[in-house]
């Protein structure tokens, strides 16, 4: 008859093993991220993109210009949402000056106010005071919040353009393989 000690340590053994295993695993996905992340977005611009190619094939278009095409619709198509994720962050940017703002601030002045008025209830002392402190001193931050400020995090804006558009070159010509195999 076994002992169900050794069959427990057996068990935890192979547990401890399948997370040390998944560990490594993911850690190796996480530093080759920068040469798997164009290849699997190469291949969802190819997966969604394939019925476009279909399409112009079944009407007869030369596979060459038919993945040419199709290629042509997929940049116009995340150029376009470049664009417009471009003009939203300015019109929000424009609406938090204008209006968001404010409306933010008294939302956030009357949730500390009910929750003071809560912590009150339970017994905290100077519950109102130290929310009002904090409320204040945080409220001025989130006035000066500017948005077009998300394009510039980080350093080397230059640089980060370059990559960025090597990045689209090498997910475009990924594509355009994938899409002429398919």
């Amino acid at each position: 008859m076994p002992n169900p000690l050794e069959t427990g340590k057996i068990k935890a053994g192979k547990a401890l093993l399948t997370i040390a295993a998944l560990t490594i695993v993911v850690t190796g996905l996480k530093l080759a991220e920068t040469f798997f992340l164009p290849i699997l977005i190469a291949f969802f611009i190819a997966t969604i993109s394939f019925p476009i190619l279909n399409y112009l094939r079944e009407k007869g278009v030369p596979r060459f210009f038919a993945v040419l095409l199709t290629v042509l619709v997929d940049f116009v198509f995340l150029a376009a949402l470049v664009v417009i994720g471009v003009t939203l962050v300015g019109e929000l940017q424009e609406k938090w000056d204008s209006k968001y703002a404010a409306d933010v601030s008294i939302k956030i002045r009357d949730g500390s106010e009910w929750l003071a008025l809560k912590l009150g209830e339970y017994g905290v002392t100077d519950a109102d005071k130290k929310i009002k402190e904090a409320v204040n001193n945080n409220l001025t931050n989130l006035q000066n919040i500017r948005f077009e400020k998300v394009w510039d995090l980080g350093t080397g804006f230059l640089g980060k353009i370059v990559g960025f558009l090597g990045k689209v070159v090498l997910i475009l010509i990924l594509t355009v393989f994938m899409l002429s195999e398919a």
